[in-house]
């Protein structure tokens, strides 16, 4: 039985990096517009997903087309994860909501996600 091979571990993203690739990744609507007929291209599709790697590739260079793209997904559980955290805090009162989670990075997943 052949084994499988597992996947070096990435390092984490950091904040500039990933505000880097939401840039990018906004640049390029046939990624994530899916009422574009150029969407169900996956030449084109492919081609913007390298384009996106190219402009992170200058902060991360040991990024691949499919880690970028994993990472936009992972960032809306994240994004929601945080908002979760602000509503809890509202509720209950607790001053400083704003000063403790309202980082940029929430801010743009919010303007590009939602």
């Amino acid at each position: 039985m052949a084994k499988k091979l597992k996947e070096a571990k990435s390092k984490p993203w950091k904040k500039e990096e990933a505000e880097v690739l939401l840039d990018a990744y906004r640049d390029e609507p046939v990624l994530y517009e899916t009422d574009s007929p150029n969407y169900h291209s996956k030449h084109l599709r492919e081609e913007a997903a390298n384009r996106v790697v190219e402009k992170v590739k200058n902060l991360r260079p040991d990024v691949s087309p499919n880690g970028c793209l994993r990472k936009i997904h992972n960032m809306r559980p994240e994004y929601n994860k945080e908002n979760s955290k602000i509503t809890k805090s509202k509720r209950s009162g607790v001053g400083g909501w704003r000063r403790k989670y309202l980082t940029s990075l929430h801010n743009l997943c919010f303007i590009f996600l939602f």
